[in-house]
């Protein structure tokens, strides 16, 4: 029974969850060495990790070391995988129509940790919009109101599913982000077909540019408060669209 109560608690994929991305995850190759760790149990303690959001050191031991688990997480983050999983769920959620396709766009600012204060910096480092897989110079740090932070910016589905993530320094803008983030939208199609790279429509708030989003997007775009969207006949066009 004790046992029964631990794989309930700290199973956090299904058997059917975990089939479905087994096969894009590092697995046994027979060759002498280090004992490989278990894939499955790895991955449940790094989702564990960020669902309760604890430190490292603490993630409960039936997972293993912790220091297996971040190991474990920054590989896969280093050489793509996490990336080719959220494709890969995005593509099967898409063909079972789980994706609600009027999007939201929207940013957070998080203040980066005390120790980032003495890294070396480049003064003039562009954001780093166009490749997310590249660090930037400046590590997407910046220095905005709040001091040192980096701005996370998402594209969502109406659901709240993430779709894009981008990180960029905390001074950034969130209209010039858009074009970046639309650019990265991609959901490929089970059948093969060519992928789904536009949203039906475009949610932001007031620091978006209606017009702008709406240009790049190529569809409707709803953006509450947005200034040129509040005057004259440009009230009534916006609205419209």
């Amino acid at each position: 029974m004790h046992e029964d109560v631990w794989v309930t608690r700290f199973q956090a994929l299904s058997d059917a969850q975990w089939e479905s991305i087994a096969e894009l995850l590092p697995a046994r190759t027979g060759r002498r060495g280090r004992p490989f760790s278990d894939a499955r149990l790895m991955v449940e303690g790094i989702v564990y990790r960020y669902r309760c959001g604890i430190a490292w050191r603490d993630v409960p031991e039936v997972f293993g070391p912790w220091q297996t688990i971040w190991t474990w997480h920054r590989r896969l983050a280093g050489d793509g995988a996490w990336d080719r999983i959220l494709e890969r769920l995005l593509t099967v959620a898409d063909a079972a129509g789980m994706i609600d396709w009027p999007v939201s766009v929207e940013s957070t600012i998080a203040r980066a940790h005390q120790h980032a204060t003495n890294i070396t910096r480049h003064p003039g480092a562009g954001s780093n919009y166009t490749n997310p897989h590249v660090e930037p110079p400046d590590r997407a740090i910046g220095r905005s109101r709040r001091g040192l932070s980096t701005k996370v910016h998402q594209i969502v589905d109406g659901h709240g599913l993430p779709l894009v993530v981008l990180v960029s320094p905390g001074q950034s803008g969130d209209s010039p982000a858009f074009r970046h983030l639309l650019a990265h939208l991609r959901v490929p199609r089970a059948d093969g077909g060519r992928p789904r790279t536009r949203p039906d429509r475009v949610r932001g708030d007031k620091t978006s540019d209606g017009f702008k989003c709406q240009a790049a997007a190529g569809c409707g775009a709803c953006v509450p408060g947005c200034p040129k969207a509040l005057s004259g006949s440009n009230s009534r066009r916006f609205w419209r669209q």
